[in-house]
């Protein structure tokens, strides 16, 4: 049946999928054994290793090939990035492309990738910050003006308080609107001696 813990593309499977590109790159840098970067990359903490773990049991348990295993694995991926990512692993394998130089290549690329929309969300995030301001400044002189008029006039507690009420939920939304619509990052990486690793 299809993998359903990471079902589609989105701006954390892009920064967990960079995180696990980067491990495993670090770890073909020692020259590591395919199944060593399999099994060390499994262990740590990445939603996207789900993918990774079933090629790993492919291949150690039941005998696939890696370049097999790669793309039974890619058929029940529902994201795209995922996807194409095991294929290429796959035609790397089989072309016989050394991992360091594809796990590089990939990380060099997610970054990139992952850059480019973290640049975006920051400049969404200065519009979505200058509405706001606009949207404070609103609110600040309609109560100027409602506390001059009331000095003026009898409004009634009613309207004042329906006022106010008003006025607190229209910065409260935008500060929530701010909060959802900026970037933030999750370390995933919990290995605490390093990802040097056991031969």
């Amino acid at each position: 049946k299809p993998i359903d813990k990471v079902s589609s593309d989105s701006s954390w499977l892009s920064f967990d999928l960079l995180c696990n590109l980067t491990y495993m790159a670090a770890l073909a840098t020692s020259f590591a054994s395919r199944d060593k970067i399999m099994e060390y990359s499994v262990k740590q903490a990445f939603k996207t290793a789900v993918y990774f773990k079933l090629v790993y049991l492919l291949a150690k348990r039941l005998g696939f090939v890696y370049t097999r295993a790669f793309q039974l694995v890619a058929k029940k991926a529902k994201a795209e990035t995922i996807k194409g990512l095991l294929l290429r692993f796959a035609s790397a394998i089989e072309s016989g492309e050394s991992e360091l130089d594809f796990l590089t290549q990939e990380a060099r690329v997610e970054r990139e990738v992952y850059t480019a929309a973290y640049l975006r969300q920051l400049d969404s995030l200065q519009k979505w910050t200058d509405a706001y301001a606009a949207l404070v400044v609103s609110a600040t002189v309609i109560v100027v003006v409602v506390i001059v008029s009331t000095m003026l006039y009898n409004l009634g507690q009613a309207f004042v308080g329906t006022l106010a009420g008003t006025t607190v939920a229209i910065t409260a939304f935008g500060a929530c609107v701010i909060f959802r619509s900026a970037p933030y990052e999750i370390k995933c990486y919990r290995e605490r001696r390093g990802p040097l690793f056991r031969r």
